[in-house]
C-alpha cells in the first residue's frame, strides 16, 4: 500500500500541473490577439524559444510575432520571422502571403511577386494573392500583367468586398496609366459603389475625367474627395491644377494654400502657386514661391526654370541665365531650358551662345517650333538668311498654320533681296491659315 501524501503536498502537485496549462492559454491569447504589441512580441518570443515547444507551436508563435512586428512597423523583423516559418513549413500559405505583403509595402516588388507566385502554387484560387501580385506588377509599370491578375482575381469566388474594392481601384489605376480612361473610370465607379466613402477612388476618377477634358466632373470628384478626407493634400493639389488650367487663379491659389498648410514640403505646390501668382501679375508672391520651392527641394529643376522665366520677363538676363544654368546642371536633357537660355543670350546679343543653346534644344526636341523660330531670328540678325529660311521651312513643315513662320521667312527673303519669294511666302501663309 502506497503511503498517503500530506494535504499540502497534494496541493503543490496540483498547482505544478495546473499552472502551466493556464499560463499557456493566457500566453497564447496574448501572442495571438494582444493589443499591446511589445507585450505580444515578448510573449510570442517566450513561446517560440521554449525548448519544449512543438514545431507547430513554434511556427504559430513566430507567425504571430511577425504580425506584431508589422503592427510596430518593423518590416524587416517581420520578414525574418515569416521566413523562419516558411523554412520550417514550406507550404505555409499565410506566412508566404504575408511576407509578400511586407515586401510589397517596402516597395520590393520583385520579392513580393515571388512570394505571391509561391502563395498561388500553394493555393491556386487565392484572389487576394492575385490582387496583390497585380499591385506589384502595377508598381513595376507592367500594366498588362497587372490587369490580367486583377481580372483573374475577380473571377475567383475567394475575394471579399475589401479585396474587390482594392482590385477595382488598382486595375483602374493600371488602365489610367495605359491611357484607357473610360475603362479606368468604370473601375473607379465599381470601387466607389463598393465603398461610397473611398476618397482615393474619387480622386483618381477625377484625374481620369481631367485627362478626358471633362473638367466639371473632375472638380466634382475632387470636391467629394476632400469632403470625405479634409487632409487629402493630393486632392487639393489636383483640383488646384484644374482651376489653374481654366485660369481661375484665385481658386487655384486657395487650393495650393491648403496643400502647403497640410504639407509644408510639397514642392510642386509652391512652384504651381508661384505660376498662378505670376499669371495674376503678383510678381513678389511668385518669386517668393519659386524661392520656397527651391529651398524645400534644391534639386527641383522646374522651379529654377520658372524663376529663370520670371527674371527674363523682368529683363534681368544675368539672373535668368544663372537659373537656366542650374536647371541644365540638374536636368541635362531639359530642352526648354536650353531654348530659353539661348533666347536670353540672343537678347544679350551673344549670338554664338544663343545658336549653341538653340541647336541643342532642337537636338533634344526636333519638333520645338519655338526653338527653330528663335534660331531663325538669330540667323536673320547675323545675315545668314539661307539658314534662317531653312529653319522657317522646318517650322512650317511641323505646323503649316503657324503664320509667324511665314512672316519671318518673308523678312529673311526681303533682307536677302529676294522680294518675289518674300511675297510668295506671305501669300502661302495667308492661304494656309484660311484652310
Amino acid at each position: 500500500m502506497k503511503p498517503l501524501l500530506p494535504i499540502a503536498m497534494i496541493a503543490a502537485c496540483l498547482a505544478l500541473n495546473a499552472t502551466p496549462g493556464r499560463a499557456a492559454d493566457a500566453d497564447w491569447k496574448t501572442c495571438e490577439n494582444g493589443k499591446d504589441q511589445p507585450a505580444r512580441i515578448r510573449t510570442c518570443t517566450g513561446i517560440a524559444e521554449d525548448e519544449t515547444a512543438t514545431p507547430d507551436g513554434r511556427t504559430r508563435a513566430l507567425f504571430n510575432r511577425a504580425e506584431a512586428f508589422i503592427a510596430t512597423r518593423e518590416a524587416d523583423r517581420a520578414i525574418a520571422d515569416y521566413s523562419e516559418v516558411i523554412r520550417i513549413d514550406s507550404g505555409h500559405y499565410a506566412a508566404t502571403f504575408r511576407r509578400g505583403i511586407a515586401y510589397l509595402n517596402k516597395g520590393d516588388n520583385d520579392h513580393a511577386i515571388a512570394d505571391f507566385d509561391q502563395a498561388l502554387r500553394i493555393k491556386p484560387d487565392s484572389g487576394e494573392a492575385l490582387v496583390n501580385r497585380g499591385s506589384a506588377y502595377k508598381n513595376k509599370s507592367e500594366f498588362d500583367r497587372a490587369i490580367v491578375d486583377f481580372t483573374n482575381a475577380f473571377a475567383t469566388d475567394t475575394l471579399n468586398s475589401l479585396g474587390r474594392r482594392f482590385g477595382f481601384f488598382n486595375r483602374g489605376n493600371a488602365f489610367l496609366a495605359k491611357g484607357d480612361r473610360d475603362r479606368a473610370i468604370a473601375d473607379f465607379d465599381q470601387a466607389i459603389t463598393l465603398d461610397p466613402k473611398f476618397a482615393a477612388a474619387y480622386h483618381v476618377r477625377g484625374k481620369a475625367y481631367q485627362a478626358k477634358g471633362d473638367l466639371d466632373r473632375a472638380i466634382a470628384d475632387f470636391d467629394q474627395a476632400v469632403a470625405l478626407a479634409p487632409k487629402f493634400a493630393d486632392a487639393y493639389f489636383s483640383r488646384g491644377l484644374v482651376y489653374q488650367g481654366i485660369s481661375d487663379f484665385d481658386h487655384a491659389i486657395s487650393d495650393y494654400d491648403r496643400v502647403i498648410t497640410l504639407n509644408p514640403k510639397y514642392t510642386v505646390a509652391y512652384n504651381n502657386r508661384g505660376n498662378a501668382y505670376k499669371s495674376k501679375g503678383d510678381q513678389d508672391h511668385a518669386l517668393a514661391d519659386y524661392n520656397a520651392a527651391i529651398a524645400v527641394s534644391p534639386q527641383f529643376a522646374v522651379a529654377y526654370y520658372n524663376r529663370g522665366i520670371f527674371y527674363f520677363d523682368k529683363g534681368d538676363y544675368a539672373n535668368a541665365i544663372a537659373d537656366y544654368n542650374r536647371t541644365i546642371v540638374i536636368a541635362p536633357k531639359f530642352a526648354e531650358a536650353y531654348s530659353n537660355r539661348g533666347n536670353t543670350y540672343a537678347k544679350m546679343a551673344d549670338t554664338n551662345h544663343a545658336l549653341t543653346d538653340l541647336s541643342e534644344a532642337i537636338a533634344l526636341n526636333p519638333n520645338d517650333t519655338g526653338a527653330y523660330k528663335n534660331r531663325a531670328d538669330v540667323y536673320t540678325k547675323r545675315g545668314d538668311f539661307d539658314r534662317a529660311i531653312a529653319d522657317y521651312d522646318r517650322i512650317i513643315e511641323i505646323n503649316p498654320r503657324l503664320m509667324p513662320a511665314y512672316v519671318g521667312r518673308s523678312i529673311a527673303y526681303f533682307k536677302n533681296h529676294k522680294f518675289a519669294s518674300g511675297f510668295v511666302s506671305i501669300v502661302q501663309g495667308a492661304m494656309a491659315v484660311q484652310k
